[in-house]
């Protein structure tokens, strides 16, 4: 019998003629890449994680969350929401196989205040026909924590409701009212604006925008 080694395996065995060849040892499992995640609080979020080495487990949150894989290399488990507080969780993971085992952070879960948009009281405005605006304030602290979603403003259509003059619109951004408008003497119209975002939605009180012909 002969023993040979070679660059990448783990032994050659020559025995009576016949060859045996053995592979390397596997090697222990390796974190490649997460998705970090952002939702708002409340809910369960799902992840995912590359890893390699064939682990025969994979599990995150102190063994809480058990991740399974249908690849042996993408593995996706959800986080149940009672795991998770407002703001960066970091996310622990243990992969295990036959050769040992790794544990990591291996990413982020942001987790956003679960805050729908509060409008404060606008007050009647007056403007002229050209380029004249008002602003309408948001209030974005609501029960005391910054809301990171991201906020869309429109005007409210319904009964009693005027709907914006031709040359007058409102920047779903920032909720202001801007453009340039041509009226013959002096025109008022009722709106009511909604603030929206994933968390839910609020309206505005009514408020009356008044608009003169010309300047001040």
């Amino acid at each position: 019998m002969h023993m040979l080694t070679i660059a990448g395996l783990k032994r050659l065995v020559v025995l009576s003629g016949l060859i045996i060849l053995t592979t390397a040892c596997q090697a222990p499992p390796l974190f490649i890449s997460f998705v970090n995640e952002v939702s708002l609080a409340g809910q369960d979020v799902g992840i995912s994680v590359n890893v390699s080495g064939s682990p025969n487990s994979v599990t995150c949150f102190n063994g809480a969350v058990v991740m399974n894989s249908e690849d042996g290399h993408t593995y996706v488990g959800t986080v149940p929401q009672y795991l998770l507080e407002t703001g960066e969780n970091v996310v622990n993971c243990n992969a295990r196989n036959d050769s040992g085992n790794i544990s990591l952070p291996v990413g982020l879960i942001v987790v956003i205040p679960n805050i729908a948009p509060s409008i404060n009281t606008i007050s009647d405005a007056q403007i002229h026909d050209n380029n004249g605006s008002v602003a309408v304030n948001v209030n974005l602290l609501a029960n005391g924590g910054d809301n990171l979603l991201s906020v869309s403003y429109r005007i409210k259509t319904g009964v009693g409701l005027d709907a914006l003059p031709t040359g007058l619109s409102i920047n779903s951004d920032n909720g202001r009212l801007v453009g340039t408008v041509d009226v013959d003497g002096t025109q008022s119209y009722q709106f009511q604006i909604e603030a929206v975002n994933l968390a839910g939605m609020d309206t505005s009180n009514p408020f009356t925008l008044t608009i003169v012909d010309g300047s001040p």
